[in-house]
């Protein structure tokens, strides 16, 4: 539903194994423009729309800067270099082609680079990734349990940097709505007035509920609707 979307940009997903409820926002963890906090909740589960092209990303401008999640800058540069999946790499003259080439990346959505100095020869300093700190499991705590290489290659670490949502201005916000749909015998043509009923005796009764993220609309019928 949520790959399919088209009348927003979805970007999470939400689904309560319990209720079987799933609610799509156009918002996920670096569009809020704050931090976020994870809590569990039982039969919940939270999804991240990873297949957005570069402009969906964010809902205003798409930036890049160097984390700052109180982790050593030349740690967190360091463990992407080493275990991130290098989506692509290129040779690049500056700093700021590097990140030209993460910004209008178009076959994978760039959310981090690693920018490793001028170039040298023919080697490669310019690496994009589709990872940043916010899609690994343990967030920052996993740059400060990685254990540094034993040996010392020599290898220049670079400077890394990922993407961030400057946060756009509310007026020009569209809030996604949701649809929840559930079936009630007790409404009939005996109980609703014939308004409410359409011509093969399906009865409805809506009601809307407006949230901080989307626009919940629950439709109750006396049929699978």
């Amino acid at each position: 539903a949520c790959l399919n979307e088209y009348r927003f940009s979805c970007r999470s997903v939400e689904y309560n194994y319990v209720t079987l409820q799933c609610h799509l926002s156009d918002s996920d963890r670096r569009t809020t423009g704050q931090y976020v906090q994870f809590v569990d909740a039982q039969g919940v589960d939270y999804f991240e729309n990873l297949c957005l092209k570069g402009n969906q990303a964010c809902k205003g401008n798409r930036v890049y800067q160097i984390p700052r999640i109180g982790v050593a800058d030349d740690k967190v540069a360091q463990y992407a270099s080493l275990h991130y999946y290098i989506d692509k790499e290129l040779q690049v003259k500056t700093e700021s082609a590097c990140r030209l080439a993460c910004e209008i990346e178009n076959e994978f959505l760039c959310r981090s680079f690693l920018f490793k100095g001028p170039p040298i020869g023919t080697s490669y300093n310019c690496q994009l990734f589709h990872l940043d700190h916010k899609t690994l499991p343990d967030g920052p705590s996993t740059y400060l349990n990685a254990e540094r290489p034993l040996i010392d290659d020599g290898q220049r670490v670079g400077t890394y940097y990922e993407n961030y949502c400057e946060k756009s201005s509310q007026a020009n916000e569209q809030l996604p709505v949701v649809f929840e749909t559930t079936d009630d015998n007790n409404i009939s043509n005996l109980t609703r007035t014939d308004i409410n009923c359409d011509k093969t005796g399906t009865c409805y009764d809506v009601s809307v509920n407006c949230k901080d993220t989307r626009i919940a609309v629950q439709v109750r019928t006396n049929k699978p609707f």
